[in-house]
């Protein structure tokens, strides 16, 4: 539900939201439109706070129960935020005009989330012989738009080529986040760039152009492309969390942290702040203060399972980490009562939580059930290689990775970076390279992530090798 259309800061908005406001406090009866109800709906959305955009819409809803715009955002809210399609299909049922394109949006992001994407694909096909010829250049831009959305990339692509707007804001943003999302990141810049010298006070821009660039792991022009956005806007929320996230992965914790709680500060109510907050403070070793922000999170994301699910991961390990076993497990189990988690996955933190506390033989239970019950899946096997690692048995971290990334030749690199660092604790200097140069060049963040701190301070992921075999090759010309 992306609203880089609405402007929030607008004197009109700001009254309306005064008004609305106003009336909540001292619950008082107040007459808006249905669009003014939406747009406070959409503005709290956009602010994370989804108890208060469910509020306005559903207050919306009861005073013009036919109006469209209002049914259709909430029948989103229960799609995106509540995760149930059902409650999006009952909404959807009472739109009163079911030719509007809204509503054909909406019958396909159902389908989408539903898991029919083919089946979304071919009814937006159908429905264009219904819709006028005027509005046509509009829906297929929406349609591919709602598919780049979804991360559906392929097949946004196929409606774009449909469009004859080559030369539209819209159209570029498009072609930009789709080369984005198929990880043509030297193209997504481009056409960002282009953008901005059309149009250089563009926020949006500015934004979109920095996530390309982190992608692209150009982390200090990724910071300065968010730094020109806070300049035009120093409250751009994503502004302020592209320059954190682009901070927190040169390991400028501190200073990543400050932004951090700026964007929490705008933002109080939306959950991955807090969660943010404690992956830094996590690395800053300020572990109850981290559990404190994990809490917070948890509170504020009590309406989305899949949320859920990683901070309750996350206060498990926090909580072991610092000796509180009941508590890391009683997480555990609160994880594995959401019905959509990872159960396997959860038996492998199960089992990292006893190994972290000397019980061997119920870790090596909960291990061995992991493999079985997933069918001895690759992912598994590296999670329960990271897990020991972890907890300081670094020769069988090894040759279990090892033993993963011999036989088990595939795209999937993820673990060549915890790989590179049982070589460098196992002094095998020549191998600790070559799978420092495999994670850096095919599985980035894991490298940053796991291998940072071997490095300086600001050192991007694609400086890592060569600075590692320097240093390597000069110790071993003083020996």
């Amino acid at each position: 539900m992306a609203n880089g259309e609405k402007d929030f800061d607008s004197l009109r908005f700001r009254n309306i939201i005064k008004r609305y406001e106003e009336a909540q406090l001292v619950n008082e009866d107040i007459y808006m439109e249905p669009e003014e109800l939406t747009d406070i709906a959409e503005f709290y959305y956009d602010k994370g706070n989804i108890s208060q955009a469910i509020k306005a819409i559903n207050l919306a809803i009861k005073l013009f129960p036919s109006s469209t715009m209002p049914v259709i955002f909430r029948a989103r809210l229960a799609l995106l935020e509540e995760h149930d399609s059902a409650l999006a299909e009952k909404y959807a049922d009472m739109v009163c005009d079911k030719s509007d394109l809204d509503y054909y949006y909406l019958i396909a992001e159902i389908m989408i989330v539903n898991k029919q994407t083919a089946m979304a694909d071919r009814y937006l096909h159908d429905r264009m012989e219904y819709i006028d010829e005027d509005d046509i250049a509009d829906f297929i831009l929406d349609v591919a738009t709602i598919f780049v959305d979804y991360e559906k990339y392929d097949i946004a692509e196929s409606w774009l080529a449909m469009s004859e707007d080559y030369d539209l804001p819209d159209y570029k943003e498009l072609k930009g986040r789709i080369a984005l999302g198929q990880g043509n990141y030297k193209c997504s810049e481009h056409i960002f760039e282009e953008l901005l010298d059309e149009d250089p006070y563009s926020n949006h821009f500015w934004n979109r152009l920095a996530a390309a660039q982190l992608m692209d792991e150009k982390i200090n022009d990724s910071i300065t492309s968010s730094e020109f956005a806070i300049a035009i806007n120093p409250e751009d929320d994503e502004a302020l969390l592209n320059k954190a996230n682009g901070l927190f992965r040169l390991g400028r914790y501190e200073d990543a942290l400050e932004y951090y709680r700026r964007f929490t500060k705008l933002c109080p109510e939306d959950q991955s702040g807090y969660v943010f907050q404690g992956n830094t403070l996590i690395n800053l070793n300020k572990i109850y203060d981290a559990i404190s922000a994990y809490r917070t999170a948890e509170q504020k994301a009590n309406r989305n399972p899949s949320n859920l699910i990683e901070i309750y991961q996350e206060l498990a390990l926090a909580y072991s980490s610092v000796d509180e076993m009941d508590k890391a497990l009683e997480y555990v189990g609160k994880a594995e009562n959401i019905e959509t988690s990872d159960k396997n996955e959860l038996m492998v933190l199960k089992a990292h939580i006893y190994l972290e506390h000397n019980d061997v033989s119920n870790a090596i239970r909960y291990y061995k059930n992991a493999i079985h019950k997933s069918d001895f899946s690759r992912k598994i096997s590296i999670h329960i290689a990271i897990s020991i690692f972890d907890c300081g048995y670094v020769n069988i971290a090894y040759k279990i990775l090892k033993s993963i990334t011999t036989f088990r030749a595939d795209t999937n690199k993820k673990g060549l970076a915890y790989l590179a660092l049982c070589c460098q604790q196992l002094n095998k200097e020549e191998e600790f390279l070559s799978y420092l140069k495999q994670a850096c060049e095919e599985e980035s963040d894991e490298a940053q992530f796991v291998l940072g701190h071997l490095f300086p301070k600001g050192f991007a992921v694609n400086e890592y090798y060569k600075y590692m075999y320097n240093k390597l090759k000069e110790n071993t010309k003083e020996k």
